[in-house]
């Protein structure tokens, strides 16, 4: 779930926990071999390596160190940092009490939710901020909340949402009876069948027409939060412009219309997917692996940098994955950006690109893509090499770069830092082109009105 966006960012049925045997089997994974995930545990995985041995041979007697004791219900914050070599582990928290998760956020107003999150807006140290709650039963190396919780305050730039600060408390029976009181008349008022949205257009009736806080109670309830449960308050930048993918389809912001024209439309799309790319080449350079890519996990915030009154910011790291290469995983991404050996079990960062490449197609066509297909039809078409065809009055250059991002073969697919290049060379060019025409047609005035001077002037 994104931070300050619509419903319909996450809460998309189209998002898969894991591959069904045998999807993708015609798929080009390319030669090298991923290196295979740790799988959930519990327990802390003890590396096996050569100078691992080679130091327990030399000291026989070292006595290894207890595993931790699994943490009590209580309050994380994020470690201050975790470097690139480094496995999403639960050590990397710690610990502090439930009442602390929310204590000093006010106003909390409905935003948008999914299946497991929910995303509010509120203030925090007077600040207006986006609060996401994620919910999962575990911290293991593949919980959401775990990589909520950590990566998004590991990544710092212009061009991906801040993450200000993380808590995750695990729910007990005694704090869950404290928020929700000691009556079942509180617990029916809110009402675990109760929905943020009814889609009635009146809204709650309980609260004001100007919005209102929401209860930490009815967030828990609505997100069906139980005993054992993980709770992660993720407190980040709130992006007032909504998502891309509102962009695309409410306000047709890289369309011609009478706002602008096609060209002034064509910078606005080579300067957001610029700033998308961007701040996937950062990612890309820290080891991580978006693994799910789309223009609802794309958000803009208002600025004045040009004519658009916008930047784009990457947001929802809770598929991503630390990789220095090409991994095994059972998650899955939004199936219809998938590159085919996604749907195989593997990624790497050139699986980011063929999302970047199906983004870009929706961008210029303002189109889902494989609108009419199941999702059965999406995996066939795209293991078999069927992609969505681009349109014939396309940027040249643009249909370039956007069939080079969808090779089938990953080892085809352009890193980040040379579709960054090319989505510059590209404005750039449109620019040029604009300052020839008028240097053109400057030119033909003057020699028009030098047509009808005195021959003698010459």
């Amino acid at each position: 779930m994104r931070a300050g966006c619509s419903p319909e960012q996450e809460a998309s049925g189209e998002k898969v926990a894991a591959a069904p045997a045998g999807a993708g089997a015609g798929s080009n994974t390319g030669s090298q071999q991923p290196a295979i995930e740790e799988q959930p545990s519990s327990e802390p995985q003890e590396e096996s390596t050569d100078e691992a041995s080679q130091e327990k041979q030399e000291k026989p007697n070292l006595e290894l160190s207890p595993p931790p004791v699994l943490p009590l219900p209580g309050c994380y914050t994020h470690s201050l940092k975790l470097t690139s070599e480094q496995t999403l582990c639960q050590s990397n928290i710690q610990l502090c009490h439930p009442e602390e998760l929310v204590g000093d956020i006010k106003d909390l107003a409905f935003i948008g939710n999914g299946s497991f999150a929910a995303v509010f807006k509120g203030l925090w140290q007077g600040a207006k901020v986006a609060i996401k709650f994620v919910v999962s039963d575990s911290l293991n190396s593949n919980s959401v909340t775990l990589r909520e919780s950590l990566l998004g305050q590991l990544l710092s730039h212009p061009n991906v949402i801040q993450t200000y600060t993380t808590r995750c408390a695990l729910m007990d029976d005694e704090s869950l009876h404290a928020i929700h009181g000691a009556t079942e008349d509180a617990r029916r008022l809110s009402g675990d069948s109760l929905r943020f949205v009814s889609g009635d257009g009146f809204g709650d009736p309980r609260h004001k027409a100007g919005g209102g806080t929401i209860s930490v109670s009815n967030i828990l309830l609505q997100l069906q939060v139980k005993p054992g449960q993980y709770v992660a308050v993720v407190i980040m930048e709130y992006a007032d412009r909504g998502t891309l993918q509102e962009a695309i389809y409410k306000r047709q912001v890289f369309r011609e219309s009478p706002r602008w024209n096609k060209r002034i439309a064509a910078r606005a799309l080579f300067r957001t997917a610029r700033e998308i790319a961007l701040g996937m080449q950062h990612l890309h350079s820290s080891n991580i692996l978006h693994g799910d890519l789309k223009p609802g996990n794309v958000l803009l915030t208002s600025a004045r940098v040009d004519r658009r009154g916008f930047i784009a910011k990457l947001a929802d790291f809770g598929l991503s994955h630390v990789a220095h290469g090409p991994i095994a995983t059972n998650t899955w991404g939004t199936l219809r950006y998938m590159a085919p050996e996604h749907f195989s079990g593997t990624m790497s960062q050139a699986t980011d690109v063929f999302a970047f490449g199906m983004l870009l197609w929706e961008m210029v066509t303002g189109k889902k893509p494989y609108e009419n297909m199941t999702q059965g039809e999406v995996i066939q078409s795209v293991s078999q090499g069927l992609r969505p065809q681009w349109p014939p009055d396309c940027f040249p250059h643009l249909e370039y770069l956007g069939k080079r991002c969808t090779a089938h073969n990953s080892a085809d697919r352009p890193s980040f830092g040379e579709i960054v290049k090319e989505l510059e060379d590209m404005e750039v060019m449109l620019r040029e082109l604009l300052q020839a025409t008028r240097e053109s047609a400057g030119m033909n005035v003057v020699a028009g009105s030098s047509s009808h001077s005195d021959p003698q002037q010459g």
